[in-house]
């Protein structure tokens, strides 16, 4: 206790320090609008089931009435097996164990990077011109 009330001074700013960053960190962040989750799984290309994000192409709405499932045999074009949960015998005693399930096998987590630049260039702006 005495250890707790010896530091408090330095741990009351370092809380307030923490909160503010991942406030600004929330607050300065764009809007997502996707990640490639269905892309990882079945190595594929967004352009796969989309013609421009976030319109569907005709495949993609198939994916998507299918249950997010390739439409025949779905587990051939599975190439990033997930995670079980539990096993396979656990399914028979289901009320009394834990039914097994799975997760993806990579974390659903996309970051994305747009650079704009204020400059223009020298040739639009009259400036240098390239001798040859």
């Amino acid at each position: 206790m005495r250890l707790v009330k010896k530091y408090v001074h330095l741990l009351v700013p370092a809380v307030g320090l923490f909160l503010g960053l991942i406030i600004f960190m929330i607050a300065s962040s764009s809007p997502s609008y996707a990640i490639p989750a269905f892309s990882r799984k079945y190595q594929t290309s967004c352009s796969t089931c989309h013609n421009d994000f976030p319109e569907l192409n005709d495949f993609g709405l198939a994916f998507k009435k299918n249950g997010f499932k390739f439409p025949k045999d779905d587990d051939t074009f599975v190439k990033e097996p997930p995670v079980l949960l539990g096993a396979k015998a656990q399914k028979e005693a289901f009320p009394k164990a834990i039914y097994p399930g799975e997760i993806p096998g990579s974390v659903p987590i996309a970051f994305g990077l747009t650079m704009t630049s204020p400059h223009k260039d020298l040739a639009q702006m009259g400036g240098l011109a390239m001798a040859t």
